[in-house]
């Protein structure tokens, strides 16, 4: 810090210790008179001369995987380093007897192999894959899940006679699902972490019939942009989506769904029911999606929706009154459950086409569909 006319100056330093990655901003007085009069005299002519010197702390070790997660260059080779047994994925290793299994919680991994030591305890719902392997295969898009996160996304309702005594919708949010529903879906997804407002997602229309189904995709779309912050309020690292949507809230959802996958979350699973104008919007392709319906429904006519992983009609109500009045809205009840896992069930075993009675519930399907049946077409 030069002082005026002698040429006396006076080195200054200072030392800054990161504990955490991140951007240092510094800002110097510059050596000019035309802002001399903004600072305290004692900067007089600013600073002349700086040095900044970055110093990087000591390396301990260095953990490189392939995608699988078997090290290529292993650290517990490396001299004089701690021990740390949380390694890929910051799972723990278990060395006992050799094995070097990670421990995911609900079953050991064998990085070496890339595959499970033991069966998938929701193999059920992925009856597309072995229930040894890891994520499906693809190591480059996806890792084991620590949590997840339930969306529900419900269809139209009126708050009126109409909708309490013949739609059976008379509001938005938890009170559109069926008692007990939601528990029931936390068992299904096998996913206990709390449920709260933001969980719930109102897909309805304004009045049925004002937006088509590729109208409420973008509606989707645009809430999830909005409210983002509060859809991912609280998310784990890990954490993916399941979505169970219903009627209306199934292109709505679809929409929620894509937002999230584009800002690199994992909607892991969907669950379409009752889907009302399902061949009018487009379904995220990078998710699991089942869709099950009840047989006689007017209001949706069954309609697929394009790339579903499995798609059943539960052959649910004799009388066509019944049909009429319940196929559509029993579909949210938490009962559904019991037929969405018949239908897996019975998918996982090859029994697919039409007339299909799921052999253990006894429940029977007009038809139940999967891709690999659309493909073979």
């Amino acid at each position: 810090m030069t002082e005026a006319g002698d040429g006396a100056h006076e080195e200054l330093s200072l030392e800054v210790v990161s504990q955490t990655e991140g951007y240092m901003y510094i800002y110097t007085v510059p050596n000019s008179n035309g802002i001399r009069e903004r600072f305290d005299p004692v900067w007089e002519n600013g600073i002349d001369d700086i040095t900044i010197t970055q110093t990087h702390s000591q390396i301990l070790a260095v953990y490189d995987y392939y995608p699988f997660g078997m090290a290529w260059n292993n650290p517990l080779d490396q001299m004089d380093v701690p021990v740390n047994k949380f390694l890929y994925q910051g799972k723990e290793l278990q060395s006992e007897l050799d094995l070097n299994w990670l421990d995911y919680g609900a079953r050991m991994y064998q990085a070496d192999l890339g595959r499970w030591m033991a069966v998938d305890p929701l193999a059920d719902r992925y009856y597309k894959f072995s229930p040894y392997v890891y994520v499906g295969n693809s190591p480059i898009i996806a890792i084991d899940p620590d949590g997840k996160r339930i969306l529900f996304v419900n269809g139209y309702w009126m708050d009126n006679w109409i909708g309490r005594n013949i739609i059976g919708s008379s509001s938005p949010g938890k009170g559109y699902w069926g008692g007990g529903f939601t528990g029931a879906a936390q068992r299904f997804f096998n996913d206990y972490s709390s449920v709260s407002d933001a969980n719930y997602i109102d897909g309805s229309s304004s009045w049925g019939g004002d937006m088509s189904g590729s109208d409420r995709e973008k509606a989707g779309y645009a809430y999830a942009k909005y409210y983002y912050s509060s859809l991912v309020d609280g998310l784990g690292e890990d954490e993916t989506f399941k979505l169970v949507t219903h009627s209306e809230g199934g292109a709505y959802g679809a929409g929620v769904a894509r937002y999230l996958i584009e800002r690199g979350h994992n909607v892991e699973t969907i669950l379409h029911l009752s889907t009302d104008e399902a061949d009018e919007f487009d379904n995220p392709g990078n998710t699991t999606t089942y869709q099950l319906g009840y047989g006689g429904d007017w209001v949706t006519g069954n309609k697929e929706v394009a790339g579903a992983d499995v798609f059943g009609v539960v052959d649910k109500f004799s009388k066509r009154s019944d049909k009429v009045k319940y196929a559509h809205g029993s579909t949210k009840g938490a009962g559904v459950f019991k037929d969405v896992k018949a239908m897996l069930k019975a998918a996982s075993s090859g029994a697919t086409g039409v007339n299909v009675t799921e052999t253990s519930s006894g429940i029977k399907f007009e038809f139940i569909r999967t891709k690999n049946d659309d493909e073979k077409k």
